[in-house]
């Protein structure tokens, strides 16, 4: 291997997990990374909004006796 080389992080099956990444490769795979974080924060968003949504029902419906 010669270098440079950088090396990015991730957690699988509750295991840390290393890839090296070439330099030439670094932007690409730093823009999918930041793609991906993006894309978690708003299914986080949304699941949250859909749990309020679905606490606030299941309130209501408790109210009428269903």
């Amino acid at each position: 291997m010669h270098g440079p080389y950088y090396r990015r992080f991730w957690y699988a099956g509750g295991k840390r997990r290393k890839e090296y990444v070439k330099k030439a490769d670094l932007e690409a795979v730093f823009a999918a990374c930041l793609a991906y974080k993006q894309e978690r924060i708003a299914l986080r968003l949304q699941m949250s909004e859909f749990m309020d949504q679905w606490r606030l029902m299941r309130t209501l419906l408790r109210r009428v006796g269903l």
